[in-house]
């Protein structure tokens, strides 16, 4: 593999397993299986006989063997023939052979490494769903579905550890009473 600047090239045989975080200035070329994360300053190369379970970033990526993981090349990333890939992509440019197999999503353009690089992962905030039962009726008398205004969502954080033996925390639905005071039955007359 030639470098633009004669870097160094460091190859992973096809024998070596490496689990971990591997940095390299230069250039390399993986042959064997690596799990974990593999970061190039200018050129990675994935042979055909490689298998990495792994986070990849580089200058210019190409893939010609198994990847399951992200890959983010700042430059540019081939995909060849054999080449096949589970993971999210992102590149400024994506050549892609005929033959290579991708599943994932894909995000390219000049600004596409860049923005995948320094977005950090967010958070989902966690939803708590409120569900009040329906007023049960007569046997005679066929069921009802509960009014829309018998479910309320709210989005909230949680933190229990901050919760005194003071605090209600009884449920609206133990109460009959919603957030904002009024009853089922009031709610359901409106």
């Amino acid at each position: 593999m030639a470098e633009k600047n004669g870097g160094d090239v460091t190859v992973i045989g096809s024998d070596t397993k490496i689990k971990g975080e591997m940095h390299f200035e230069g250039g390399a070329r993986i042959l064997g299986s690596v799990e974990g994360k593999i970061c190039a300053g200018l050129q990675l190369e994935i042979g055909e006989s490689a298998v990495c379970d792994a986070e990849l970033e580089g200058g210019r990526i190409v893939i010609d063997g198994e990847v399951r993981g992200n890959v983010n090349a700042r430059e540019q990333l081939t995909l060849t023939e054999h080449a096949r890939v589970q993971g999210d992509l992102s590149a400024a440019t994506l050549v892609v052979t005929e033959g290579a197999t991708f599943i994932g999503h894909c995000r390219v353009g000049p600004d596409a490494a860049k923005l995948e690089s320094q977005t950090p992962a967010k958070k989902a905030e966690p939803t708590i769903t409120t569900t009040r039962a329906a007023t049960t009726s007569p046997a005679s008398s066929p069921a009802t579905a509960p009014s829309a205004a018998a479910v309320e969502t709210k989005r909230s954080s949680i933190d229990a550890s901050k919760a005194s033996a003071d605090d209600d925390l009884t449920p609206p639905w133990r109460t009959g009473e919603s957030s904002n005071g009024s009853t089922i039955a009031e709610r359901a007359a409106s």
